[in-house]
């Protein structure tokens, strides 16, 4: 077994106290370099599959298997336990090919990080560029990392850094990043905000005489993101002469997004204590109490729509689900019970 992996497998072969192969439940309890106590699996509760002919096994976390020796106890009711002693093997046995000037083993792998640095930022340098690795072992970098990169999205936010003007605004720039297939939740009540800047400014915005008065919708605002060139100026100018106006004003495509999406932001309320400029105390998202699920929120935005923080917008990069604390980009003010927001 490797150390400190995850996705291995480990078995054991129990036995009932009558003498005859165990089919019931068993669970695994592991120590950590004879470190007690003896501590549940926590895959599943620890509880086992049964592969037939009293056969168990059980696939441990990474954390489970991070220790020179682990024990795992396979323990069920009217079973006899059974106890698998394994020493780990990390790190592992490094393949003997020659990468770089005759260098083996970790020696060939410096040399070749080395000249991986000595590459970075060089104009047109690219895996093949990378000298010190024979002709399959590029082609085989090269492909992991395209897997790596389109599994994980990463391959759409590499094209958006490389070809689009992204603002530099981080609210901005992952709105912009996420694009229309992601799946976000939008602040529905933008034409709330809007409908203030328009009453304050919609005297010095002539272009926007086909939606005043009323029956401010949001089909209405789709007038403006159709008018990429006039549209984006005038209300560029309303945020920067109205006190209501939004912190952050997106681009045309961005906004035409929140748009689409205008009806499915999730109303959050927040505690009466503990938040900051750059922290926020969820209480209830969406009527329920908010996730104690680690980063469960993160890359959202949350759009505030009552009290000093109306129409700020910020967004949450970590989230700690046993506090419900959000790290947010600072804003002006420490949310409170006082204030509420959607969460996109």
């Amino acid at each position: 077994m490797k150390k400190n992996v995850a996705g291995q497998i480990v078995g054991a072969q129990v036995t009932a106290t009558n003498g005859t192969e165990y089919s019931g439940a068993v669970r695994v309890y592991y120590t950590l370099d004879g470190v007690p106590p003896q501590t549940l699996g926590s895959v599943g509760s620890g509880v086992c599959t049964h592969q037939g002919r009293g056969y168990h096994t059980y696939a441990p976390t990474q954390a489970e298997t991070n220790g020179t020796l682990v024990s795992y106890n396979f323990s069920g009711t009217g079973a006899i336990t059974t106890s698998v002693h394994i020493y780990t093997s990390f790190p592992q046995t490094v393949d003997n090919d020659v990468l770089a000037s005759g260098a083996t083993g970790f020696a060939a792998i410096d040399t070749v990080v080395d000249t991986i640095n000595s590459n970075i930022g060089t104009a047109g340098a690219n895996l093949t560029d990378l000298g010190g690795m024979s002709t399959a072992m590029k082609a085989e970098v090269e492909v992991e990392a395209n897997d790596a990169l389109v599994a994980n999205d990463l391959d759409h936010l590499v094209k958006v850094a490389e070809s689009s003007n992204v603002a530099t605004n981080s609210v901005i720039a992952k709105l912009a990043a996420k694009g229309a297939g992601a799946v976000w939740s939008t602040y529905n009540n933008i034409t709330d905000s809007l409908t203030a800047q328009k009453d304050l400014q919609v005297a010095t915005a002539a272009h926007l005489t086909d939606i005043k008065g009323a029956g401010w919708t949001i089909e209405d605002l789709g007038l403006i993101v159709g008018n990429q060139n006039t549209a984006q100026t005038d209300l560029t100018q309303i945020v920067a002469d109205t006190t209501d106006a939004l912190t952050r004003l997106p681009t045309t495509a961005e906004l035409a997004y929140i748009i689409a999406n205008a009806k499915t932001g999730k109303p959050v309320t927040f505690t009466t204590s503990g938040g900051s400029t750059t922290a926020a105390v969820l209480a209830l998202v969406d009527g329920a109490a908010a996730s104690t699920v680690d980063d469960f929120y993160n890359g959202h935005l949350l759009v505030f729509n009552l009290g000093t923080l109306d129409n700020v917008v910020t967004d949450i990069t970590d989230y700690v689900g046993s506090t419900k604390t959000a790290t947010i980009t600072a804003i002006p003010y420490a949310p409170t019970d006082s204030h509420t927001a959607r969460l996109l």
